[in-house]
């Protein structure tokens, strides 16, 4: 997410700022380092072979090196989280430099790589101490960053340049940019850097090579359902557009799940709490390294002139259509497209979702947004994980599934949509330890009427709940009877499917 081409209002309060922390950033380096980060070891850190990497692994791919800390966190807390401590790994890749169109300040970029850094060692917990490399993949020279103290946790840095909010690019690098190439109006594009060049054709080569390598069982980008033009950012659905047909080519049976960008201010509120004191702890550490943010901590973003817009973001966590799923269909035109003016404010968007009460039965509950009344953020066992594809748990997988925090009979979980779903059936997947289970329950829909639930298989297996077709906007899973050995009852897996 790059600020500098966010709509104009908000830019044009961001100029006095700007120049003041650019003027400091500039004595920083002058003198040599950046205090706030410690300098990354000189010996190389034993990092583990990709191939070493459970299926429970996931990686992000984003266009700019805050992206992640905006539009996908806490799910991204919990795939770190979860690196930290086990076989899985965590990887996160930022096609842009994120450089702002600025050629001749190339500390800009590089800071903010330094800042993103920051974050994710905040978000793993450990000391920020990194070990950068430069790797072959698919024939292109790839920079790496590898925590030392959680070597499961890696970054990933392209480097191409920044489009801009329509896909104009910028002087800096010829008007070129990602929404071009994958238009075919510019036939190739240049990393800042000046280590390699991309055709359309390497660039798909070189994602569905960094989606694999890891075994990644989860595939995270942004909005693949919008469109160019949409109000949200040309690098934001550019690289989504990528991602998901990298995931169609070379790794069909992995969960995908694309999240909404500038949109997400128009949606409800669902990160609060501890979620959100995580979040903002790591937009902290990166904010530091990025001085033309508008707003310098979560704390000012949330409470100043941008509550509508970073602060907004901070509060939010929402998916797409077609998330959760193998093969999303939403189509997007690889034809070109002209560009629209920058608007005056992001356009919220409501992308559709499947109403029709005829036609194949579809699984939605990945396109829904999801809390809980309480969850276990520290082991990543969160609501998100209840929609993620994965009907697992501990002792298996911890981290595919919803685990409250202490809680049994009055613990609940909500599914919301954007728009009204036409439902028939609902599936729900018990957590697969034989300790907690749930004995009863509820569903209740946005027009509040409700279907009861019996008990749930133990240990795991699902138990279909069908009922007339509703038409709603949400569903709330309440727990009203547990086993007696519960000690925190949850969800390993929830499916809504609409009326076929």
């Amino acid at each position: 997410m790059t600020v500098l081409t966010l709509p104009a209002r908000s830019a044009t309060r961001a100029v006095r700022r700007s120049v003041h922390l650019a003027v400091v950033a500039v004595l920083v380096l002058l003198v040599g380092t950046f205090s706030v980060w410690p300098a990354a070891p000189a010996h190389a850190v034993a990092a583990p072979a990709d191939s070493s990497c459970s299926t429970s692994s996931a990686i992000t791919v984003d266009a700019h090196e805050d992206d992640d800390l905006f539009f996908q966190n806490p799910d991204v807390l919990a795939g770190v989280r979860a690196a930290v401590t086990g076989t899985s790994c965590s990887r996160t890749v930022y096609a842009t430099a994120g450089d702002a169109g600025e050629k001749s300040s190339a500390w800009y970029w590089q800071s903010r790589e330094e800042g993103v850094k920051a974050a994710y060692a905040v978000m793993a917990g450990v000391a920020n101490s990194w070990t950068s490399t430069t790797v072959t993949v698919a024939g292109k020279p790839v920079a790496v960053a590898t925590l030392n103290a959680a070597p499961r946790v890696s970054l990933v840095f392209l480097r191409l340049p920044d489009g801009g909010m329509t896909g104009q690019g910028s002087a800096a690098y010829g008007g070129k940019s990602l929404q071009k190439l994958y238009q075919g109006t510019t036939s190739s594009l240049a990393t800042v850097d000046g280590t390699a060049t991309y055709t359309l054709a390497q660039l798909r080569t070189t994602l569905g090579a960094l989606v694999t390598a890891q075994n990644s069982g989860v595939v995270r980008t942004l909005d693949f359902a919008g469109t160019f033009g949409d109000g949200d950012h040309s690098d934001h659905h550019a690289v989504a557009y990528l991602v998901r047909d990298a995931v169609a080519a070379r790794a069909p049976a992995a969960t995908l799940i694309g999240y909404r960008g500038y949109s997400s201010s128009a949606l409800p509120v669902n990160v609060t709490g501890a979620q959100f004191t995580a979040k903002a702890a790591a937009f902290d550490a990166y904010a530091r390294a990025d001085w033309k943010l508008q707003c310098s901590t979560a704390a000012s973003c949330v409470s100043g002139s941008h509550a509508d817009l970073e602060g907004a973001w901070l509060q939010r966590q929402h998916t797409v259509a077609g998330s959760g799923t193998t093969t999303p269909t939403t189509p997007v035109p690889t034809t070109p497209v002209p560009t629209t003016p920058v608007p005056t404010t992001p356009v919220p968007t409501t992308t559709p979702v499947p109403t029709a009460t005829v036609g194949p039965s579809v699984q939605v509950a990945g396109s829904a947004s999801v809390s809980a009344s309480s969850e276990n953020f520290s082991t990543g066992q969160v609501s998100g994980s209840a929609v993620d594809g994965v009907a697992d748990g501990y002792p298996g997988v911890a981290t595919a599934e919803w685990a409250s925090v202490g809680q049994g009979v009055g613990a609940s979980l909500t599914l919301r949509w954007a728009s009204a779903v036409s439902l028939s059936k609902v599936v729900l997947f018990d957590r697969p330890n034989l300790d907690d289970q749930v004995l009863s329950g509820t569903l209740t829909f946005s027009d509040g009427s409700v279907v009861s639930v019996g008990a749930l298989g133990n240990g795991g297996a699902g138990t279909a709940v069908s009922f007339p077709v509703e038409v709603t906007s949400s569903v709330v899973f309440t727990v009203t009877g547990v086993s007696s050995s519960t000690r925190n009852v949850g969800l390993a897996e929830v499916q809504a499917w609409t009326a076929g």
